[in-house]
């Protein structure tokens, strides 16, 4: 049966409400032949701010031995690098873990009101690709995360 080790990183703002839903919808689904199992780590504006920094090595650590990660959402209006520049956890670790890009797919479901325009056939179902980090120097990232390196355990 397979067992999927899953990081389960909430994040900032909205990504704590998002990934408890994202985490029933998983164990909804476990059964005969599919299991999960999640592992928290931190990142973010908040843990910035209280520990002056917003990418552990023990949460890249985490990310690198795990088999798919859950990203809520990073950053908070009000908490920003000395330069100005937005906290960019997220970017940071695609650029780390060498990933090229973050995949947010979209879909309506039939009976399901939707605020957007629908085509003619009444369907959409696509995926929005988040290519920002994958060729650095991303605008948004720190300088400090421009030339980052980490040591590959």
């Amino acid at each position: 049966m397979p067992h999927y080790k899953i990081a389960r990183i909430d994040g900032d703002g909205i990504g704590p409400e998002v990934l408890a839903e994202a985490v029933r919808v998983l164990e909804a689904i476990q059964g005969d032949g599919l299991r999960f199992s999640f592992e928290e780590a931190e990142v973010g504006a908040a843990l910035y701010r209280r520990t002056g920094e917003d990418l552990p090595h023990e949460t890249v650590d985490l990310c690198r031995a795990v088999d798919a990660i859950l990203f809520g959402a990073a950053g908070l209006p009000d908490i920003r690098h000395a330069d100005g520049t937005e906290l960019t956890p997220q970017i940071t670790l695609r650029m780390v873990l060498d990933l090229y890009a973050g995949m947010r797919p979209v879909k309506l479901y039939p009976g399901v009101p939707s605020p957007l325009r629908l085509p003619a056939d009444g369907r959409i179902d696509f995926a929005y690709v988040d290519a920002r980090g994958s060729s650095p120097p991303w605008a948004g990232a720190p300088r400090w995360a421009r030339s980052w390196r980490w040591t590959r355990s």
